[in-house]
């Protein structure tokens, strides 16, 4: 049965914190670097849309934990507060919602309902949308997990606990020369785990739930950035970033996740890596 989704206003952008960002910075590995043999697993990129007044995102999170354990290392998760249950409470110590969160749900689309999860930004079949119900995460998933990668993606990272500042590497490889590298983008978030704070849940508004998979900020710009061209002339490419944190987050609890994905037509997915930092 197709369901007739229901789209919710659009709300105005607003700038979680207005620290220093300096990026990106742009190298080329050498020219000729061999590819390596694809023995690369398939990660697949969910982002979950979500809000401290919604009433059933806690057991959304708690699906995207249980699949994250079944699948590990096989799974991106990304939790963008943005939509009308986002809004937080007067008592909250955070707003979750970020310019890129409310970006994303525009390029994406507005869910029915929360939660509500894009997997790999893809249209499966039979789907009106990108946006998917929690029933129907692990079908899709292990579609997507079958799939042979057509990139290698390679992120290393540091963090100075003096300075605050993030500095990271993304090599994008390809491993599929007969790829189209046309409208090819590179996006890299910044999550953080495990962040006590106000949620509406089942039992009624509690002020120390522990939110996870929360983007904290992106370091391209919210729909990626452009490196097809630069693919297409060399097998390996490297995109570099420098971000100072804000000094309320918890860099031990955060991680990076970066993923190459199309644009256009399609925002599909074609491979994605998680790593702390």
């Amino acid at each position: 049965m197709k369901i007739v989704k229901i789209f919710l206003f659009a709300f105005l952008l607003i700038p979680m914190f207005s620290c220093k960002e300096i990026g990106p910075v742009i190298t080329s590995l050498a020219p000729g670097t061999p590819n390596p043999v694809n023995m690369r697993n398939r990660v697949v990129l969910i982002e979950e849309f979500s809000g401290v007044r919604c009433v059933n995102c806690p057991a959304g999170s708690q699906d995207l934990e249980r699949l994250s354990a079944a699948y590990p290392g096989r799974l991106a998760i990304v939790s963008i507060h943005a939509g009308f249950f986002s809004n937080p409470y007067p008592e909250s110590r955070f707003d979750f919602r970020t310019p890129e969160g409310n970006g994303l749900l525009n390029l994406l689309g507005q869910p029915l309902g929360y939660p509500s999860a894009v997997i790999n930004r893809r249209k499966f079949e039979g789907e009106a949308d990108l946006q998917l119900g929690r029933a129907q995460w692990p079908g899709f998933i292990e579609q997507e997990l079958a799939k042979a990668p057509a990139f290698d993606i390679r992120l290393s990272s540091s963090f100075s606990t003096s300075t605050r500042e993030l500095r990271a590497d993304v090599d994008i490889v390809r491993l599929d020369n007969s790829a189209n590298f046309q409208d090819i983008r590179l996006s890299v978030f910044i999550v953080e785990n495990n962040i006590a704070d106000a949620q509406l849940t089942p039992e009624g508004k509690r002020e120390d739930y522990l939110h996870k998979y929360v983007l904290r900020k992106a370091l391209t710009a919210f729909d990626g950035s452009p490196v097809g061209t630069d693919l297409q002339a060399a097998p390996s490419v490297r995109r570099s970033y420098v971000f100072t944190f804000p000094s309320n987050w918890k860099a031990e609890s955060c991680r990076l996740i970066a993923f190459v994905h199309r644009s256009g037509e399609s925002w599909e997915v074609l491979q994605a890596v998680e790593k702390p930092f």
